[in-house]
């Protein structure tokens, strides 16, 4: 149920938790396991929202291309 809010793209992700969950099942705790391996996916999927809210603003856009259009 992973999706990129800043692309829509739900499908790598989905591989990419699934890979971790048929990881996770060669241990006692299945449950504690997954939520360790699935870590870093959750955290890129945080930083895609952070990116997204911060693409979502007009205020944000107008300086970050501002500042590329700069250099």
């Amino acid at each position: 149920g992973l999706i990129s809010s800043s692309t829509g793209e739900g499908i790598s992700f989905a591989l990419r938790s699934a890979l971790a969950l048929s990881n996770a099942f060669g241990y006692s705790d299945v449950s504690s396991k997954y939520v360790e391996l699935s870590k870093p996916l959750v955290n890129e999927v945080g930083e895609k929202i952070i990116k997204a809210s911060l693409l979502s603003k007009a205020s944000s856009r107008a300086l970050v291309f501002n500042r590329l259009l700069s250099k």
